[in-house]
């Protein structure tokens, strides 16, 4: 499965036993690979995406392992790898990382 949207507002938390869980939600653009319908359009949010997904290479596993380096990234500086006044997509797709 493929959730195709990682971001932080979709990963919860949970303290409910001495173990505390990371939980995935909003799996609305979720795919199982190898489906004959998998997704060709982009969906997700932009700052997120992998650049295979903007080029157009569709959907795989590494798009979620691209997101949540984003995230770890993000929750560890305050701010995202990029130069958030220029294009992200740009950025994302020629590896221009701060």
């Amino acid at each position: 499965i493929v959730h195709c949207d990682l971001k932080p507002e979709n990963v919860l938390l949970s303290s409910d036993s001495d173990f505390p869980q990371v939980k995935l939600c909003d799996f609305g653009f979720a795919r199982i690979i190898g489906e004959k319908s998998f997704r060709r359009s982009v969906v997700g949010t932009p700052a997120y995406l992998a650049p295979e997904v903007l080029r157009n290479k569709g959907y795989n596993r590494s798009l979620d392992m691209w997101s949540v380096g984003v995230i770890i990234y993000v929750s560890l500086s305050g701010t995202f790898p990029f130069n958030e006044d220029e294009d992200i997509n740009d950025q994302i797709q020629n590896a221009a990382f701060m």
